[in-house]
């Protein structure tokens, strides 16, 4: 049965919900998740939603996951199958006869979990793209009494902004490199790579829990502290190629597997680096931050 559309202020409280429904899904699910997302429009600071919570969570097997209907029913979930969306399992929660979450469970390297961690992403780095966003779907819960309705008529926008997030994700170089190599060329506004072996990778994510695994994986041994360097290739000037790397693609198992690790050879204009993070370790040596 349809439910009306109901549209509220943006609540910092929607983080630590899906925090906490995230730690019941991976005990649920237990080895299968490789990794939980917290996706749709509660995802994104500043702008309205309906009060529904939207989790992505990554699986290993996606046949796997009927196995544990059980376990989600148990806490409060209705299994749905695919309903809909092929390689898909999504489950329902209502709180207080409320919805409240939503679970859209994909196997890793489903190019469904891409589709809507850039479009997430590309709405919290453009805030006016989002504010649009919310105005669009002001005027249409004001038009349709229903979600399923409502969600139909958002679909040529979101098409459209799906476009835009995956170029604007391609646009980005991500470049791990010990700080102290790094601040020795800075003042010059080039930064020579060639003299990189196993650092210097790229990888289309301005995601946090991602450059700590990177980090964590190729780093975690190297002495001092990392800079985290994200790049626009468009604005490179200098020569830099890549090439494939020389150690050993990542395990079978490992979340990074679908990850592309070329070295960096060259000599790159800073002019190109957008941002710049540190990542700092705890009392293990491990990366938790950046």
């Amino acid at each position: 049965m349809p439910r009306p559309t109901l549209l509220v202020p943006h609540n910092s409280q929607w983080l630590e919900e899906f925090k906490k429904e995230s730690q019941l899904i991976t005990q649920a699910l237990g080895d299968e998740v490789v990794a939980i997302h917290h996706i749709g429009s509660t995802a994104i600071n500043g702008i309205k939603a309906k009060p529904v919570i939207d989790i992505l969570p990554e699986v290993r097997d996606i046949e796997k996951v009927d196995s544990f209907n059980g376990e989600m029913v148990k806490l409060g979930y209705t299994p749905r199958g695919e309903n809909g969306i092929p390689l898909r399992r999504f489950f329902v929660k209502d709180v207080n006869r409320v919805r409240a979450y939503h679970v859209h469970i994909f196997q890793s390297g489903n190019v469904e979990i891409a589709r809507h961690l850039n479009f997430r992403d590309y709405l919290r780095a453009h805030p006016d793209e989002a504010k649009a966003y919310e105005a669009l779907k002001e005027n249409l819960a004001a038009q349709f009494d229903n979600t399923l309705d409502y969600a139909e008529a958002k679909t040529d926008f979101v098409r459209e902004m799906d476009r835009r997030a995956s170029e604007w994700k391609a646009q980005l170089i991500l470049h791990i490199t010990p700080v102290d190599q790094f601040r020795a060329q800075e003042k010059s506004g080039v930064y020579a790579t060639e003299s990189l072996t196993a650092e210097g990778f790229i990888h289309c994510t301005k995601e946090p829990e991602v450059m700590l695994r990177v980090a964590n994986r190729f780093y975690k041994n190297v002495q001092g502290e990392v800079l985290i360097l994200v790049i626009d290739p468009r604005k490179v000037k200098a020569e830099v190629k890549y090439e494939p790397p020389a150690h050993p693609e990542p395990d079978p198992d490992s979340p990074l597997n679908a990850i592309l690790f070329p070295h960096i050879y060259g000599a790159l204009n800073l002019d190109a680096v957008i941002e710049v993070r540190i990542a700092k370790r705890d009392g293990s040596g491990a990366f938790v931050t950046v």
